[in-house]
């Protein structure tokens, strides 16, 4: 994975948490990170918003007046955002199916679950910024695409138009998917990303961990998205293992 020079880019952390704020802002800096501003609500976070345009957004999902998944809506709102693009990673400490799914549909980038390490955060901001996913607009939804991959098995109809994706940066339809190479795979297989879905064992069913990144052969519980960059080139189909 590329070293990325974070030293232009700005945050909006938000978190009800005061003490999450500065673990968040802590690791920034260390990653280089030089502006970094705090809001310690939705409401104070969509202020901010509004007058700085931060580059990037990580807020966590319960917090008071107005919560993360309600501030993600207000900030996808291609009408009325002051930037409807801008990418935004959830931080939880909520970690079931659904609630990975409600993010998804809200508009996240990335979803970080408590408590965090330096490597999670670091991995979630590498993916936003080093593979920009299109943007999708219909009539019920705005936001990054939300399919992580092409499935060349799929054969039924096709469920989204090519004009429905938007480009960030000239507008015109780009059917490109997120390329997961160089994201700590190793060399055996770049296209690939290990959830360890199943991390807490047989009593635990409904979490994804997505911390768990080159868990190594030893670990089977795993989504292989071989097909995710093939360009022709490969014939992998997905495979899941649990």
């Amino acid at each position: 994975m590329e070293k990325i020079d974070f030293s232009q880019v700005s945050v909006l952390v938000v978190d009800d948490n005061m003490h999450m704020r500065k673990i968040v802002r802590a690791l920034l800096m260390a990653f280089g990170v030089r502006q970094v501003q705090e809001a310690e609500d939705g409401a104070s976070a969509l202020e901010a918003f509004e007058q700085n345009s931060p580059d990037i957004i990580i807020t966590d999902w319960v917090m008071p007046i107005i919560d993360g998944l309600e501030l993600v809506q207000m900030i996808r709102r291609p009408d009325s955002s002051n930037n409807p693009f801008v990418p935004i990673i959830m931080l939880t400490g909520h970690a079931e199916k659904r609630r990975v799914m409600q993010a998804r549909d809200a508009g996240v980038h990335e979803f970080l679950c408590k408590p965090i390490s330096a490597r999670s955060l670091y991995l979630r901001l590498y993916s936003v910024i080093a593979h920009p996913r299109p943007f999708v607009k219909t009539t019920t939804y705005f936001g990054p695409d939300r399919r992580r991959f092409a499935n060349p098995l799929y054969k039924g109809p096709e469920r989204r138009e090519k004009r429905a994706l938007i480009d960030i940066e000239d507008e015109q339809p780009d059917m490109n998917q997120i390329d997961f190479d160089a994201i700590d795979a190793g060399d055996q297989d770049t296209n690939q990303i290990d959830f360890d879905a199943i991390d807490a064992g047989g009593e635990d069913t409904n979490q994804i961990d997505f911390d768990a990144i080159d868990a190594g052969d030893q670990d089977t519980n795993q989504i292989d998205f071989d097909a995710i960059d093939a360009g022709g080139q490969e014939e992998e189909q997905e495979r899941v293992a649990v």
